[in-house]
């Protein structure tokens, strides 16, 4: 029975990550990845596979190698994010998208720092955010236009992340949450020695949000 159990949770979770609007975060995760045109790609949180599998296909075919702590995913290494086993500068992009959210806030510049060591050039990251979000859109011949807008959410700014999202879903924290203003996200961000190269929410889930980071030493 408890094999049954488990096998309809990662059935849900497989489900849960191929909905239209997750679709939309990995079609962003792949377009941010090409343009950087890595030789190599270190994906931090497996997942489910989909993600690194759609990487492996981008221009190039970079090498992908996945880390996670979580042995029944199988990832090519084992191991955290707060302590990655591969050498200094070692791949050209490392990405890490909707991982961070389940460390304590306190781990996020010592992550950050740790993805910093490893990577040569860029780091794509996505974070659970919970601000306000307005986005106009017109698309027609010659105009192409996009308007968005994040504000403050008076009604979570003032309290932390509540407790039944660790519980559910394992976030210690998210965008918008007290003590984790997008503000003092970009302040780790620059801290931990990364240049804030472009910060996009996903139009058609809002909940993403994509940094694009380069090392100020690169020379893309």
């Amino acid at each position: 029975m408890n094999i049954e159990n488990n096998q309809n949770k990662k059935s849900e979770h497989l489900h849960a990550h191929l909905d239209k609007e997750r679709l939309y975060s990995y079609v962003y995760q792949v377009e941010y990845a090409a343009a950087c045109a890595p030789d190599s790609i270190l994906y931090v949180g497996k997942g489910t596979g989909i993600a690194p599998y759609l990487l492996s296909r981008c221009p190039g075919n970079p090498k992908i190698t996945t880390l996670d702590v979580d042995t029944e995913l199988k990832p090519d290494i084992l191991g955290s994010v707060l302590d990655i086993p591969l050498n200094d500068q070692a791949v050209d992009l490392t990405m890490c998208c909707q991982v961070l959210e389940h460390l304590p806030f306190d781990d996020l510049l010592p992550a950050l720092r740790e993805m910093r060591r490893v990577t040569r050039r860029r780091l794509i990251m996505s974070l659970p955010d919970k601000r306000l979000y307005f986005c106009m859109r017109i698309k027609a011949p010659l105009i192409r236009l996009t308007l968005p807008l994040s504000l403050p959410r008076p009604d979570t700014m003032r309290r932390p992340c509540p407790r039944w999202k660790l519980e559910k879903s394992g976030h210690y924290w998210e965008i918008g949450y007290k003590g984790a203003s997008l503000g003092t996200v970009k302040k780790h961000l620059r801290q931990a020695g990364w240049k804030i190269k472009e910060i996009t929410r996903v139009y058609d889930l809002s909940w993403h949000t994509f940094f694009v980071l380069d090392r100020p030493d690169s020379r893309e």
